[in-house]
């Protein structure tokens, strides 16, 4: 049996692709660039949802800025990504750490 993984490098500007099989280590099998589209980008999370790949993380002018966002992306083949969402903060708080996990209900 097989599992495929997606995984993203330390910043979202690369992706990574991983194949592994249950007696085998992981094999790396590609690297993308899937968003570069702010100075900082980090904070990453992948996860394959209802046939998806969506990854999340924050973007913004630095590691310590109070312009951050937390955004989301999703492609269907691992390649094309577009923006899904974007969450700011009302209150000015910064935002780290967006996580990604796959439940039955959707809300």
């Amino acid at each position: 049996m097989r599992f495929t993984f997606a995984l993203s490098a330390l910043s979202c500007v690369s992706g990574v692709i991983t194949t592994v099989s249950e007696s085998s280590k992981p094999v790396v099998v590609g690297v993308q660039r899937i968003w570069d589209k702010a100075p900082h980008n980090r904070f990453t999370d992948v996860i394959r949802f209802k046939g998806r790949w969506y990854c999340t993380f924050r973007k913004g002018q630095g590691h310590v800025s109070h312009d951050g966002v937390l955004k989301v992306i999703a492609s269907d083949d691992g390649h094309q990504w577009d923006s899904v969402a974007a969450f700011k903060s009302l209150r000015g708080w910064e935002m780290r750490e967006p996580s990604s996990r796959s439940c039955r209900t959707v809300v």
